[in-house]
């Protein structure tokens, strides 16, 4: 049961976390940074950014 509890956790904090994202996206474009693919592949690599593949299933 534990686990259940604290994966019902993580569910929270990660999705409040998308939702401050998506609201700092609408209110505040500017504070985000365009990077190539590149520098992407980078910050995977050093674990600094999360990506979430948003494409809809083909």
């Amino acid at each position: 049961m534990k686990f259940g509890n604290h994966s019902g956790e993580l569910g929270f904090s990660q999705n409040a976390e998308i939702e401050c994202l998506v609201r700092d996206f609408r209110n505040d474009r500017q504070s985000l940074e365009t990077v190539n693919s590149t520098d992407l592949l980078q910050h995977i690599e050093q674990k600094e950014v999360v990506v979430i593949d948003v494409r809809p299933k083909e």
